[in-house]
């Protein structure tokens, strides 16, 4: 079964890593961004299937 990917872009680093785990426990692949900048390069990149911001 394929995982699931979320893509979290946030400014705050503990807030990312707080969210990230909780999804990962659920078995999502997380991937974390700190700018809207990388956000959009990851955007582009890894296709996520759910973005938080």
């Amino acid at each position: 079964m394929t995982k699931e990917r979320v893509l979290i872009i946030e400014d705050e680093l503990n807030i990312i890593e707080l969210v990230a785990y909780n999804l990962e426990k659920e078995g999502w692949l997380v991937s974390k961004a700190q700018t809207g900048e990388e956000g959009l390069e990851k955007i582009e990149e890894e296709h996520p299937d759910i973005i938080l911001l």
